[in-house]
């Protein structure tokens, strides 16, 4: 059983992680925008704000610091790391596109589905 204060830190790193946590579900709900095709760097991340917006119209989105481009351009990025996704630079643009072993919607759906079960 955790102690009131122990309960009080979590609570306060909760507050602290929720909007990155938000952001990184905001990107993987955007990898649906990468099966079976290649996007631009700038496109998808386009995409990615696009889809922010609509979930702040829909009510899915409990704080507008998850559109910070930084947050955003960084889940990607792990997404990457975790060789979710892949890219490779074409006449000086960068281009992402799923990699094999996740360009089916369920798999992606199961990373969204991870990432959920953190989202406040």
């Amino acid at each position: 059983m955790l102690s009131e204060e122990s309960l009080k830190t979590l609570q306060f790193y909760r507050c602290i992680l929720s909007p990155y946590v938000e952001s990184y579900w905001l990107a993987a709900s955007s990898l649906l925008k990468l099966v079976q095709v290649e996007k631009e760097e700038s496109v998808f991340l386009q995409e990615i704000h696009k889809t922010a917006k609509e979930r702040l119209h829909q009510g899915l989105i409990s704080y507008e610091e998850c559109f910070a481009a930084d947050q955003l351009k960084n889940a990607v990025r792990l997404f990457e790391h975790w060789k979710v996704i892949e890219c490779y630079i074409q006449d000086s643009v960068k281009l992402y596109y799923l990699n094999l072993d996740y360009n089916s919607e369920e798999a992606v759906n199961e990373i969204i589905r991870k990432i959920e079960e953190f989202k406040v």
